[in-house]
C-alpha cells in the first residue's frame, strides 16, 4: 500500500508532466558568476580556490562520459571529486569537446551531499536511477532548458531533502518510481 506522501508525489510529477509546469519554491540567485574550470583540474581547483563558506558556481568543461557514470553504491568520479571537496558547488556540466551529453548515467551523483545545484545542456535525454539519490545539499534543479530530457529514473532525486526548487521541461514523458520520494523541501 502506498503511503499518502507517495500518492502526492506521484500526483505531483504527473501534473507537471500534463501541464509542463515549474515548480519553483525559492528564487535563485539572479547574476552567478561562473567560474570555469577544466575537469582534469578540477580537484585541484577545489582544494586551492574554492570558498569554504560560500557555494562554488562552476562550469566544468571537457567532462568524459564516463565521469557521469557511477557504480553500485559509488557516483562516477566527477561526484567522487565533488563530493571528496566538503566544499558546496552549484554546477554546469559540459561534455568533450565533439561529444553531446545524452544522459546521467546510473548513481552518477549519489550521495554527493554537498553538490548545492546543477544546470544541464539541452542535449540531455535521460537521467538514469539513482543518479542524484540522497544528495541532500541539492536546493536546486533546473532541467528547464533540457528540451529533450524524456525520462527520469527510479530514485533518481529521491533523498534530496534540501529540495526548494524543481524545474522541469515541458517534453518529459516518464518519472520513474519514487524519483522524488523523501523530498520534503519540495514537497
Amino acid at each position: 500500500m502506498r503511503k499518502p506522501k507517495h500518492n502526492i508525489l506521484l500526483a505531483l510529477c504527473l501534473l507537471l508532466i500534463l501541464t509542463g509546469g515549474v515548480l519553483d519554491l525559492a528564487a535563485e540567485p539572479a547574476n552567478r558568476d561562473f567560474t570555469t574550470v577544466v575537469y582534469e583540474n578540477l580537484e585541484e581547483w577545489l582544494d586551492s580556490k574554492a570558498s569554504s563558506a560560500e557555494i562554488n558556481y562552476i562550469r566544468v568543461t571537457n567532462v568524459p562520459e564516463e565521469a557521469i557514470i557511477g557504480s553500485d553504491l559509488y557516483p562516477g568520479s566527477l561526484g567522487e571529486i565533488i563530493r571528496g571537496s566538503y566544499k558546496k558547488v552549484f554546477i554546469q556540466i559540459e561534455p568533450k569537446k565533439g561529444k553531446v551529453l545524452k544522459e546521467i548515467g546510473d548513481n552518477a551523483f549519489y550521495e554527493v551531499e554537498n553538490l548545492a545545484g546543477i544546470e544541464l545542456p539541452e542535449t540531455l535525454t535521460s537521467i538514469e536511477r539513482r543518479a542524484f539519490r540522497d544528495c541532500s545539499g541539492l536546493t536546486s534543479i533546473d532541467l528547464s532548458n533540457c528540451s529533450n530530457l524524456t525520462s527520469i529514473g527510479e530514485w533518481a532525486f529521491s533523498g534530496c531533502s534540501g529540495l526548494t526548487s524543481i524545474k522541469l521541461p515541458k517534453g518529459l514523458t516518464s518519472i520513474g518510481w519514487s524519483a522524488f520520494s523523501e523530498t520534503s523541501g519540495a514537497a
